[in-house]
């Protein structure tokens, strides 16, 4: 996914994302490996991208009210719109740092980790689905070093979010994270699709009783699948936990 650069794209600013109680907050330096985020302020958007963006986090609070720690209390970042190469110069691009979900804060830079326990990379996992449901592009701390602080989330202009890429790095990697963390697998998570994601992804769509479907050609079924990842994850739990209509 790319975006051409147009740092004069007309843009709103919002200091929330879906509604006024979910606050933006701004990452402002470091405490050890922990973020540090300053009050509620404002960042600037493209008004359809805001609008995306809302849902997959709206996407991410049901789950985690349900099957989690709790609402979304805020949402840390470090920038939508900035005039550089590539979406963030139209304001279609968002760098999400931490995001507290009733009384735990998720920091992008830490649970990731494969130090970290088990629940807290499930939940990195389930953040990352829920942005994919939504969004084209996500790039974790999987995809390189540059993202090992924060996760970017990306669409191009009037680009429909499409279905599950094989060919994409980024859609093969949380593949083979979520084969990994919910289905015991032990993948490479290189972004590579060959044979042993492949048998892996079949193995994950069979334990989420989704092999009727086709997330690699409908995005119908994309979302379907990124959702049972995000919920099963949010839930620390195995795949087929929580299962689809098939």
């Amino acid at each position: 996914m790319t975006c051409a650069t147009d740092c004069a794209a007309p843009t709103i600013t919002r200091n929330h994302l879906f509604g006024p109680n979910w606050g933006l907050r701004h990452r402002l330096g470091w405490s050890g490996q922990f973020g540090v985020h300053g009050a509620q302020h404002n960042e600037s958007f493209n008004a359809a991208f805001h609008t995306q963006l809302g849902f997959a986090f709206a996407g991410l609070n049901h789950y985690a009210v349900n099957d989690g720690p709790g609402t979304i209390e805020w949402i840390g970042d470090v920038g939508a719109k900035v005039c550089k190469t590539g979406c963030h110069s139209t304001g279609r691009a968002f760098d999400l740092t931490a995001v507290k979900l009733g009384p735990n804060l998720y920091d992008m830079n830490v649970i990731w980790r494969s130090t970290q326990p088990r629940e807290a990379q499930r939940k990195y996992l389930a953040i990352w689905a829920a942005m994919r449901r939504d969004c084209a592009t996500v790039l974790t701390a999987a995809y390189n070093t540059d993202h090992h602080n924060h996760i970017h989330i990306d669409t191009d202009a009037g680009a429909q979010t499409p279905p599950l890429r094989t060919s994409a790095r980024t859609d093969t990697m949380l593949v083979q994270t979520a084969c990994n963390l919910l289905n015991g697998a032990s993948l490479t998570v290189d972004g590579s699709w060959g044979n042993k994601t492949s048998a892996a992804y079949q193995a994950l769509l069979g334990a989420f009783r989704l092999q009727c479907t086709s997330p690699t050609t409908n995005y119908n079924h994309l979302r379907g699948f990124v959702e049972l990842i995000c919920r099963t994850a949010m839930a620390d739990q195995s795949a087929g936990a929580f299962v689809g209509p098939c």
